[in-house]
């Protein structure tokens, strides 16, 4: 085998890890990005039901207190778009090995952990909210397990990814090989 063949990157090449994790934060944010919008558009849909559901609600309290949620859409919709810009933002400047970035990412790595795990507590109390009016023994019955498991698995994938993440990016070997923009 003629070992003059082969290629080897330059070193102005990116190590692949490192493109990885900016491309992961850059993916995350447009994702996020995608949700902000859509709670800003549920909320300008649901807002002026609003008042008539909680009529035909009755006494329900638990349905009620469901229902409010609808107020705080505006809210979730800018905390999203503003989490997803920051993580654009960072995964951006992690690309370009900025000084900054690593520090950035880690902290957004917390946040971002503490928003998959409330949003899967969220997932997890609407889906047995919705379990509580489904018929019992019905298709529809099943199906609504299906989703509250699916949401929480996922939900617990997410933090699990998460916090290996996070455990990952705060080792020596890896906040050393980003400074020294070598392969790990």
């Amino acid at each position: 085998m003629d070992l003059s063949q082969l290629k080897i990157p330059s070193q102005k090449s990116q190590p692949s890890i490192m493109r990885s994790v900016s491309w992961m934060w850059i993916l995350t944010g447009v994702i996020l990005l995608i949700v902000g919008l859509w709670s800003g558009v549920l909320y300008f849909v649901l807002s002026p039901y609003k008042q008539i559901i909680l009529q035909n609600s009755g006494d329900n309290e638990v349905y009620n207190r469901l229902l409010m949620f609808i107020d705080y859409l505006p809210l979730a919709a800018v905390f999203i778009a503003v989490l997803a810009s920051a993580n654009i933002y960072s995964g951006i400047a992690f690309r370009q090995f900025k000084e900054w970035a690593l520090k950035a990412v880690q902290v957004l790595s917390y946040i971002m952990l503490f928003v998959a795990a409330l949003f899967t507590i969220f997932w997890v109390r609407v889906w047995m909210f919705a379990l509580d009016f489904a018929p019992s023994g019905s298709e529809s019955h099943l199906w609504q397990y299906v989703g509250l498991f699916t949401g929480l698995a996922a939900g617990i994938f997410y933090v699990g990814v998460l916090v290996y993440f996070v455990r990952s990016i705060r080792m020596k070997a890896f906040r050393e090989a980003y400074h020294n923009k070598t392969i790990i």
